[in-house]
């Protein structure tokens, strides 16, 4: 009988130490994928409002007015803020285009010389 009794403790402290060994991989793989899931999101680059964000958002502004100016010719207001968005962003030739179609359709408009004056 008491070679029984050892064979069940042995069994019992074989069994508690592979469970252990388990619990330590498991706990190490969960605390490496937690580890990348971080380090992915650090990498990741981050949307900061900025230069980048006002460029994108005029050029969908710019295209959004040639669209609309394209149907509507003589609509001043539009010509006016294509003509500030272009200017704002560089794009000089467009804005003197914009210019003279504010010209074309109000020639002696205040907001064409609040344009000159800016360019």
């Amino acid at each position: 009988m008491p070679k029984q009794a050892t064979k069940t403790k042995k069994s019992k402290v074989n069994f508690q130490k592979e469970t252990s060994y388990l619990f330590i991989s498991v706990g190490i793989v969960f605390l490496l994928l937690i580890a990348t899931h971080n380090l992915n999101h650090f990498l990741k680059e981050n949307a900061v409002l900025g230069v980048s964000t006002e460029k994108q958002c005029s050029r969908n502004e710019i295209v959004f007015w040639e669209v609309f100016l394209y149907d509507n010719r003589n609509y001043l207001d539009g010509w006016y803020e294509l003509a500030q968005l272009r200017l704002n962003g560089g794009n000089f030739t467009g804005a003197s285009e914009a210019l003279m179609e504010i010209k074309r359709i109000s020639p002696n408009s205040e907001m064409l010389v609040k344009l000159r004056s800016a360019f």
